[in-house]
């Protein structure tokens, strides 16, 4: 009965050991399966030995070796022929610890001969006391290859660019020049080392021919055209040359899609440019010149087709140019029965004629034309292969002076109703500065009749000595040179200040200064605005000034924060990753308060600030404040005081509240020195409450404090921004119709107390 038992436990047992021998097997063939199925080459080896031990289907298909044959090579043999001597010694002098080297690019040879380039990456494990290496190669030849390519086909970029015709600038995403070609340095002058330091975007004279928002927008990653502009290199840099260019600006980006460069592209322009203004002005001298010219001018066609009359043409014969544009110099029968188209075909053979006194009545070409007999001289103009292209005839009219007479008193009839009628002041005197003409406006400043007036020296219709002056001096100076000026005057009536912009015109004959004309136009308004405009841009100007001060200490702290994350984000654990993240949300929304306090100052400079009234706790304003400011405070080692009381509540607008505390912080900590102090403290008096910012930083002289708030210079002894930074105090404290005061002495601290609303 026993050894039936001991008998039943012995299978009982053996069994038991089947089924695990069983389950290892299916555990092996599975993870020989999943093993196998890996798609990387994948090989295993020994680590004391270097023998290969396995090898999964990928591996065979790289090597082109069955894995039987692979198994047993030492791993080094699958390197090619030349390195496999070097590559065994390496494995043998390897440290003792065995461990295997991070991920490596290495060339690995095939059964045939053929060379790899594959990325080992190497892991150890232990099996039943014995320590191996998987090594799982990733081909990564393609991607080589690719790369080589990517190379090549920039070394060549860079050639086609450092030997384009153009010129080619490229800059950082920050502005500064990194890169020249050789046209560039051609166009300009210049070289890369001669634009050390230079910053495009901080071009003032691209700012001044208002380029400047052009390359923003290219550095802000769009393609932009930029308008045809002159620059003077030498303006900027001290030496290089003047140059019109046209140009365009687009953003390179990286893998990331981040913008790495900005690549501007000038395109030379000079030439065309001159050449241009050169013929428009000759085009236009010739226009001008023909078209007030006191004789009459007509232009003909290769064909004898009227193209062109001026107005003396029109006033000499009573034709217009609309009716005369059909006419035909050889179908004018009148030309031919006196001979005259023979001489002009003498013009058109290229010939300069002065034809006879020639009669001509345009009564025979139009019914209300005139009879003339006129002086005629014609040319030719040839085009750029010597053809005759047009031909000119120019007509003196010798008819009868009485017309030019005529003509005149036309003249200066049509002058006397322009200036009867002009709003502007027009008076016209003699050498002795007698009084020859004024239009109604001289009534209206004076209060006398123009009729009055005429004949009387200046000085007789007014008594003011400035004035006086002003016009004698002027005066006699264009009578005495006979050349026009202009002038600004301000003229005061009835207590009213008036701006003037005189122009003085001699009329001179035979050298001679006969009268002079002055035309004088009220600016008043003019000058008004243009007051009004420069204000504006003192705003303005106040406005970029603060974003420069206030924003920089919060961007710091994000940026800071920002980048630490970045370096270092594999390193850090979960809690501190949160506390990072919960640090920059927080610096996040500070920033957002703090912009919003400055666009509201910014309204305020405009006219256009609402306040939005509240009751709030002082003690939670400061804490708020604080937490904008302490990245800076701690850079100094500084320590924040609040010392405001729960209690204290105001009646205010809180952002503007806290931009008024941020600013007067931001200036404290800067004064502190090393382990300084800075803080806030309150106290009621009756309706209003008494907020005080201090700190034992430098303090500042009573010079300095006596014109503290109203220069917008740096205090002397104070922090840098210091200034700008208390008249924003200032002026959003006058906003809400409150006061700030200040004291100080050198070496001791600063006191800044204001009064804010108190809650009731």
């Amino acid at each position: 009965m026993g050894d039936e038992r001991n008998l039943i436990a012995r299978l009982e047992n053996e069994n038991a050991r089947l089924r695990e021998d069983l389950a290892v097997v299916k555990k092996g063939c599975i993870h020989r399966a999943l093993f196998g199925a890996v798609p990387d080459p994948t090989l295993v080896a020994e680590n004391a030995t270097g023998l290969i031990v396995e090898a999964n289907d990928a591996a065979v298909a790289l090597f082109r070796r069955s894995r039987e044959k692979l198994i047993g090579l030492h791993f080094t043999d699958i390197h090619p022929r030349e390195i496999q001597d070097s590559a065994r010694a390496e494995f043998e002098n390897r440290p003792p610890d065995g461990s295997p080297p991070p991920p490596i690019r290495i060339d690995v040879e095939s059964s045939d001969g053929e060379i790899h380039a594959v990325e080992l990456h190497g892991r150890s494990f232990i099996h039943e006391g014995v320590e191996y290496t998987v090594g799982v190669f990733r081909d990564i030849s393609s991607r080589l290859r690719v790369e080589e390519e990517l190379r090549k086909s920039e070394e060549r970029l860079r050639i086609q660019i450092e030997r384009a015709p153009f010129s080619v600038q490229v800059f950082s995403p920050d502005g500064e020049t990194i890169y020249v070609n050789k046209a560039f340095e051609r166009l300009w002058g210049l070289q890369l080392k001669d634009l050390e330091g230079y910053n495009i975007l901080q071009d003032r004279q691209l700012r001044r021919r208002r380029i400047l928002p052009h390359l923003e927008r290219a550095f802000a990653g769009e393609f932009v055209a930029i308008p045809e502009i002159e620059y003077d290199a030498a303006e900027t840099f001290e030496k290089g040359g003047k140059r019109y260019v046209s140009a365009y600006a687009y953003a390179a980006h990286d893998s990331k899609g981040a913008i790495d460069s900005v690549v501007l592209m000038h395109e030379d322009v000079t030439e065309r440019v001159e050449k241009e203004r050169a013929l428009q002005a000759r085009e236009w001298r010739f226009r001008g010149l023909i078209e007030h010219a006191p004789f009459s001018v007509q232009i003909l066609d290769a064909e004898g087709n009227s193209l062109y009359v001026n107005r003396a043409f029109e006033a000499l014969w009573g034709v217009s140019a609309k009716e005369i544009k059909n006419y035909n110099l050889f179908q004018d029968e009148q030309l031919r029965r006196k001979g005259v188209i023979e001489n002009f075909r003498r013009v058109y053979a290229g010939e300069r004629v002065e034809l006879p006194l020639v009669t001509y009545d345009a009564k025979e070409f139009k019914s209300g034309g005139k009879r003339r007999i006129v002086a005629v001289v014609s040319y030719p103009l040839l085009d750029d292969r010597s053809r005759v292209e047009n031909i000119i005839a120019i007509h003196q009219d010798v008819t009868e002076r009485e017309d030019a007479t005529r003509r005149l008193q036309q003249n200066e009839k049509r002058f006397r109703a322009f200036a009867d009628n002009s709003p502007d002041l027009i008076v016209q005197y003699d050498s002795e500065l007698r009084l020859l003409y004024a239009n109604p406006v001289l009534e209206g400043l004076y209060g006398m009749p123009v009729s009055t007036l005429v004949g009387k020296r200046f000085e007789e219709f007014t008594t003011e000595p400035a004035e006086i002056e002003f016009w004698v001096k002027r005066l006699r100076a264009v009578f005495a040179t006979g050349e026009p000026r202009t002038v600004e005057y301000q003229y005061s009536f009835q207590g009213k200040p008036y701006d003037f912009f005189v122009i003085f015109v001699p009329d001179v004959i035979d050298g001679e200064t006969q009268t002079v004309t002055a035309y004088a136009r009220n600016v008043t308004v003019i000058r008004k605005r243009e007051r009004e405009l420069r204000e504006v841009n003192a705003a303005k100007d106040a406005f970029f000034s603060v974003v420069s001060h206030d924003l920089r200490d919060p961007l710091h702290s994000i940026l800071s924060t920002a980048e630490t994350l970045d370096k270092l984000f594999d390193d850090l654990d979960d809690d501190e990753r949160r506390r990072l993240v919960g640090f920059l949300f927080e610096s996040s929304k500070e920033f957002g308060e703090l912009l919003q306090g400055l666009l509201q100052w910014a309204s305020a400079q405009s006219g256009s600030m609402r306040l939005a009234r509240r009751t709030v706790s002082l003690r939670t304003l400061v804490e708020e404040t604080f937490e904008s400011v302490r990245g800076r405070a701690e850079e100094k080692s500084a320590r924040l005081v609040n010392d405001v009381g729960d209690d204290v509540k105001v009646f205010v607008d809180p952002n503007v509240t806290k931009t008024v505390l941020r600013n007067l912080l931001t200036n404290a900590i800067k004064s502190l020195d090393e382990g300084g102090m800075a803080g806030v403290r309150a106290r009621r008096e009756g309706a209003k409450t008494l907020a005080t910012v201090y700190d034992n930083g430098v303090g500042m002289s009573a010079a300095t404090l006596e014109n503290l708030f109203y220069e917008r210079a740096k205090p002397s002894g104070f922090a840098e921004g210091a200034g700008v930074g208390l008249t924003i105090v200032k002026d959003l404290l006058e906003r809400m119709g409150e006061n700030i005061s200040a004291r100080s002495e050198p070496n001791k601290g600063s006191e800044f107390t204001f009064t804010l609303e108190s809650a009731s």
